[in-house]
């Protein structure tokens, strides 16, 4: 499993390149992909609702620029257009001059 900051924010070597406030911002990707989470559990399963709320999630921090959002095969990396019986949602976005890339 990823180990997480207390905001959430994945720990990787990255972050020491965000400023304090970008590290704030950049909370927004672990929120967004547990908005998609909860969709699922309360099953959803279609990627178009799935993408749709994570990207819903980002717009609400307007120095977060998408890159993508995508539900793929968990081993392939094919898109899916619901999930069968696994999926894996992942996003890349821009956070100043950091590429930043979560998943779930």
């Amino acid at each position: 499993p990823t180990v997480r900051e207390p905001s959430g924010l994945a720990m990787s070597s990255r972050n020491q390149y965000l400023s304090n406030e970008e590290r704030d911002q950049a909370a927004v990707l672990y929120r967004s992909l547990k908005r998609a989470e909860e969709l699922f559990r309360g099953g959803d399963r279609l990627a178009g609702a799935l993408v749709a709320a994570v990207k819903s999630e980002l717009e609400t921090v307007p120095t977060i620029a998408p890159e993508y959002v995508e539900l793929v095969h968990p081993v392939t990396l094919m898109p899916l257009e619901q999930v069968q019986e696994s999926g894996l949602l992942a996003i890349a976005v821009r956070l100043g001059s950091n590429r930043m890339l979560e998943h779930l």
